[in-house]
């Protein structure tokens, strides 16, 4: 059964909690309502399930897989040996593990250790690490600090969407190429989706910068809802296990 999330095949999460308090975090409320095995899932404080981390030597098939939609590896109260563990065994592998975090600096400070300390030829392959963005601000303060981060992949999620975001003034798009390697677009859900619908502009100008500096884009069910003529074939697209590595393949019409 494919992952309701469409943008990969496969969610973990080793790490679970944080203590931002997102208004609109669906994973809180989740954890709340669903997650009742574990007291510190279901208070939604930062902790590691070190045992979700087996599933992805099970897998044979190399697979997408979101490595924290319940949680945020780099929050403060996250320890920093949990991150390190759950890379190095996404790096055992040969699935792609996706991180994504509000906590820009953190994370940096963690990748540079890794690729200073324990990686000295470089960043691990097959771990992409993407900033979430809901409007400008948000895209000011977190993407140069992904660009300053030695990953071997950037992501901008910019979802839910909440405001404009302009990617040019960020350094994920310009003239002399792009900061990041893939832009994923999405609108709000729960409860509160329909307070907070975003408006056409801000997904079409997203997806023209991504389209001038050649980043591929990904948008959501949840936007196509909205915007049905976005459902085309170059506005979903995923990396792919080509080579022995991961990349994006020719675009499929």
């Amino acid at each position: 059964m494919a992952n309701p999330i469409g943008w990969c095949d496969e969610t973990i999460n080793p790490i679970v909690g944080c203590t931002r308090g997102c208004d609109y975090c669906y994973a809180r409320q989740f954890a709340a309502r669903n997650l009742r095995g574990c007291p510190q899932c279901k208070t939604f404080t930062p902790h590691f399930h070190p045992e979700a981390l087996e599933k992805l030597a099970r897998w044979r098939k190399p697979r997408i897989v979101f490595m924290d939609s319940m949680g945020d590896w780099f929050d403060p109260a996250v320890d920093f040996r949990w991150a390190i563990s759950s890379a190095d065994a996404v790096a055992a592998t040969h699935h792609l593990g996706i991180v994504l975090t509000k906590c820009r600096r953190r994370a940096r400070d963690c990748f540079t250790a890794m690729d200073t300390i324990r990686r000295p030829n470089g960043p691990i392959p097959n771990l992409w690490l993407g900033v979430s963005v809901t409007y400008q601000q948000d895209a000011d303060g977190r993407i140069p600090f992904l660009r300053d981060t030695p990953v071997a992949g950037r992501i901008v999620s910019y979802e839910p969407m909440l405001g404009p975001v302009d990617l040019y003034t960020t350094g994920a798009v310009g003239e002399e190429g792009h900061g990041i390697d893939w832009l994923i677009l999405g609108a709000m859900t729960g409860p509160k989706a329909k307070k907070y619908i975003p408006e056409r502009d801000w997904a079409e100008d997203a997806i023209d910068a991504a389209d001038d500096a050649g980043v591929p884009v990904f948008v959501k069910d949840n936007l196509v809802e909205h915007f049905p003529d976005l459902d085309r074939p170059e506005y979903r697209r995923r990396p792919e296990f080509l080579d022995g590595t991961w990349g994006f393949g020719e675009e499929k019409a």
